[in-house]
């Protein structure tokens, strides 16, 4: 078992982030929600929700969507000396370079999120995307996703696989496609044209595919949208290769699943884990910052509050001792009249009062 689950990255969003299997061990390397994975010979990629590329090299450059223009990064895939990536909230798939300079961008009809856009592969030379289905309106797609998701050629617009119910995980096997139909928890494979040849069903939403020599490896997550589960945590599954037979599987501490990629012993291998965690590191060291800051800002603000509720109690002293004198002075009626702007004062001093306690 050990021997079986060993060197593998699988990513994890919504709460997860990027693991590490290690002989059968599972360590979390960080905790950033993290969907698509794509490792080259010199070059990792890597997509972090809701709008971050991550390029590891010898180092890593972060390309930000905001900057980029695109939202909620799911797959993304290496293209020769390029690379692509679904920016899901805009129906969209856009080419850049590894220095991130984009080419090409394909944007498909309908509002924010729409056709649920997720995963890329090439296969047999064409690139390829998987959507849940032409819907127009935002998450249009949702209980409306059984047999209406598709596998489409991106340059040339053929719908080369149809009536997929919530697609994902588009993975070259040879010559055929084998993906996951997440909806109805199984796995397909396909031939070159694109005619189904096998299903298995597994007791999870099937979500991440990996070929790896005589072994099959999927992942089973804790689906947002299909209840029927009988898992109690995210879990990755090994089947033999021809048969598809499981062979061994083993849990995550996480409740989804999207991307398997596997290491090999290579000085590659390791240069990507200290990419991942010498930038992790960084970012983690810059977010401990910024609380900081903020925690000293917080710190400031309560004490100008207590400047402030000190002031106005010596007020309230001063104003009292005044309406004394002049309420022995001049009767009742001014009596009343000032005692009516000393309650307003102590008012206004207990909503100051309570809005500090709720900064605290």
């Amino acid at each position: 078992m050990n021997d079986l689950f060993d060197l593998l990255l699988v990513s994890s969003p919504n709460g997860g982030g990027l693991f590490f299997l290690y002989e059968g061990i599972p360590y979390l390397l960080d905790n950033f929600n993290t969907t698509g994975l794509s490792l080259g010979k010199d070059i990792a990629l890597r997509g972090i929700q809701s709008s971050l590329i991550r390029v590891y090299d010898r180092g890593s450059v972060d390309l930000d969507g905001k900057a980029l223009s695109f939202s909620d990064i799911h797959d993304i895939c290496l293209y020769g000396d390029t690379f692509c990536f679904v920016g899901t909230g805009g129906n969209e798939i856009v080419r850049m370079t590894l220095e991130g300079r984009e080419t090409d961008r394909w944007t498909y009809p309908g509002e924010e999120d729409s056709m649920h856009i997720n995963c890329l592969a090439v296969w047999n030379g064409r690139l390829v995307f998987s959507a849940f289905g032409d819907f127009r309106e935002h998450r249009g797609y949702k209980g409306r996703t059984q047999r209406a998701g598709f596998v489409q050629d991106l340059l040339s617009g053929e719908r080369i696989i149809k009536e997929l119910s919530q697609p994902h995980s588009l993975t070259p096997s040879g010559s055929n496609l084998l993906l996951a139909d997440s909806e109805n928890r199984s796995i397909h494979e396909y031939d070159a044209s694109g005619n189904l040849l096998r299903t298995k069903v597994l007791n999870g939403y099937t979500r991440g595919i990996l070929v790896s020599g005589r072994t099959l490896f999927v992942g089973l997550s804790l689906s947002r949208n299909v209840e029927e589960t009988e898992l109690g945590t995210a879990t990755l599954v090994a089947l033999e290769r021809d048969s598809w037979r499981e062979s061994g599987r083993i849990e995550l501490p996480a409740n989804e699943i999207y991307s398997i990629r596997q290491l090999d012993v290579q000085p590659e291998s390791l240069r990507y884990l200290a990419a991942i965690a010498s930038s992790s590191f960084a970012s983690l060291l810059g977010r401990c910052r910024e609380l900081e800051h903020a925690k000293g800002v917080l710190h400031r603000r309560c004490r100008e509050l207590e400047q402030a509720k000190d002031s106005l109690h010596s007020r309230c002293r001063e104003l009292e001792q005044t309406v004394e004198r002049i309420s022995c002075s001049n009767g009742g009626n001014i009596d009343r009249m000032i005692r009516k702007f000393s309650k307003s004062c102590r008012k206004r001093l207990a909503r100051l009062t309570g809005k500090q306690q709720q900064d605290h």
